[in-house]
């Protein structure tokens, strides 16, 4: 029976893919670094820590970046992404997400939102959704790397149950695969062929998703 689901926050919730080619094209401009294209052909980028991205993008552009500038550009992204959630409203909510979580709030499932972006509880509350968490939890290293296996197993002792009573909804092939290492139950939003069989179950979004759908999809009983 499930009686947990959590949340990345990235491409399940909000998506952050945008405001991150954004903000490296900002990069490319003052610094002159280049910036790959879009996806699929960044997915490394993407993927990165804020830290790993940078040295990704000075490592291409051949450019000697002593560490004081590197920390510099580092300030830089960071301001990026403040600026970012200050712009951030209610109208960035994934379609249909919004009525999916207030479906199992109504149903007394408890909710926990997971995230490696800065700034998580700010963009909550930005997107006026933080009251229907139990738990937030933001990652360690910060940027856009994907949530590891430890975050959603804190996450799940947070609000009080297994992984195997747990649902996890996540958006990359990287952090489906840490909860599916868990032993969650993973659903994957998006395409399949980009989760490459990580989840347990792929859908394309939540517009008009009902709870009892995916767990008859999952074949899970006694719901």
């Amino acid at each position: 029976m499930i009686k947990a689901c959590i949340f990345n926050l990235e491409g399940v919730i909000i998506d952050t893919q945008n405001q991150f080619f954004q903000a490296l094209e900002r990069l490319e401009n003052r610094w002159g670094l280049e910036v790959a294209g879009r996806p699929p052909h960044s997915d490394v980028l993407y993927g990165a820590t804020r830290l790993q991205a940078l040295n990704e993008l000075i490592q291409r552009s051949g450019q000697a970046i002593s560490e004081a500038q590197k920390a510099e550009l580092m300030q830089t992204i960071d301001q990026e992404i403040a600026d970012h959630v200050a712009d951030i409203t209610p109208d960035d909510l994934e379609e249909g997400v919004l009525l999916f979580i207030k479906e199992l709030k109504n149903k007394g499932m408890s909710i926990g939102v997971v995230s490696a972006f800065p700034n998580t509880t700010k963009i909550l509350n930005r997107l006026r959704i933080t009251h229907l968490f139990h738990s937030v939890a933001e990652a360690q290293g910060g940027g856009f790397a994907s949530v590891s296996t430890y975050t959603y197993l804190q996450m799940a002792a947070n609000l009080g149950f297994p992984p195997e009573e747990t649902l996890v909804f996540e958006h990359t092939s990287d952090g489906a695969a840490a909860a599916s290492l868990a032993a969650f139950f993973v659903v994957g939003i998006g395409k399949a062929e980009d989760l490459h069989d990580q989840a347990d179950l792929v859908i394309p979004d939540f517009d008009s998703l009902r709870f009892m759908k995916i767990i008859t999809a999952l074949g899970i009983v006694d719901q």
